[in-house]
């Protein structure tokens, strides 16, 4: 989720190369709008935001992201999942729209902001939440600043704390991730970990994860106590 998608690129090229998990990346916000891009359909001009805040690195990550889409878990299932539907901001009006009809250029939204993902996706999201692993979630799924936005990040997000009491970890990357939760009208206590650091927490999954990197802030700290 989130619009500030610009440190995902390495993440995602280390994810769809593991085959020893059966992982999913489930897009929704910036990352979403630009994996339906990719795969042809309109989305309007929320996609303008997403190239802005990517800049320059925009071409170069909406390669890897093309590439990424292509693989498959270990139970042959696409890795990253894309939204089925998404809600418009329309002549003032919530429209909610399967993403099947924005394969025109010329469909009636084109020209107004998707600010959300659809019900559809977000259960098809939360259905994902099942067994006794991690899950990070990154960004809430939609403009939850505005209450006519929040639909989305509060049926995964409840689906994510009852995930948690079940036994599973949850982890959510940064303020912005952390606020939806407020914003939603859940508890925070329901979460396993929220990092406020969105950028830092996913180079410090990197660096455990897969080797990656050092962080020469967090050697520099151990080797002082």
């Amino acid at each position: 989720g989130g619009m500030k998608i610009n440190d995902l690129q390495e993440l995602i090229e280390k994810v769809v190369e593991d085959n020893e998990y059966e992982n999913h990346i489930c897009a929704s916000g910036g990352l979403g709008l630009l994996a339906l891009d990719i795969k042809g359909y309109y989305v309007g001009p929320s996609l303008d935001i997403v190239k802005k805040k990517l800049g320059d690195k925009y071409e170069e990550f909406r390669t890897a992201l093309a590439k990424a889409m292509k693989k498959t878990n270990k139970n042959t299932e696409p890795i990253i999942r894309i939204p089925v539907d998404l809600v418009y901001d329309h002549n003032s009006s919530l429209v909610t729209i399967p993403v099947e009809k924005l394969r025109n250029p010329n469909h009636p939204y084109v020209q107004s902001y998707a600010p959300d993902i659809g019900h559809t996706t977000a259960l098809l999201y939360a259905s994902k939440l099942n067994g006794k692993t991690v899950v990070f979630k990154k960004g809430p799924d939609g403009l939850v600043e505005d209450d006519r936005f929040r639909e989305g990040s509060t049926t995964i997000l409840n689906a994510l704390i009852d995930y948690t009491a079940q036994g599973g970890k949850s982890i959510i990357w940064g303020g912005e991730g952390g606020e939806a939760v407020t914003l939603c009208g859940l508890d925070r206590k329901g979460i396993t970990h929220i990092c406020m650091g969105g950028g830092a927490s996913v180079k410090y999954f990197m660096h455990k994860m897969y080797n990656d990197k050092a962080l020469p802030g967090l050697e520099s700290a151990q080797k002082s106590f």
